[in-house]
């Protein structure tokens, strides 16, 4: 039972530093930026996409507190199904990050 106990205490003080984190997102700085772009009906990064994806990573997890924020869209072309396909499989791509 003390197992038990132990367990949950543990739970509870990740779930509150969990909570302060998102609390606090509003007090972060946007220290740098990178945009990567994949070719027309493509998932796949090029050598050099990654290879910037990569340094942000690795900036990054040498930073204290860091939060990595990924965001995308797909052009007008191609069906909705289409397009919702490729940008699963885009996000798919851009994970995971290594040192997150």
């Amino acid at each position: 039972m003390d197992e038990l106990y132990a367990v949950a205490a543990e739970a509870r003080r990740e779930s509150t530093a969990a909570n302060e984190r998102i609390t606090a997102l509003d007090d972060y700085d946007l220290q740098e930026t990178v945009s990567v772009t994949f070719k027309v009906n493509s998932a796949v990064l090029s050598p050099e996409a990654r290879q910037q994806l990569d340094t942000l990573a690795a900036k990054a997890g040498s930073a204290r507190g860091f939060t990595i924020e990924v965001a995308g869209h797909t052009d007008a072309t191609g069906s909705e199904a289409k397009n919702f396909r490729l940008s699963r499989q885009t996000r798919r791509c851009c994970g995971p990050i290594p040192g997150s």
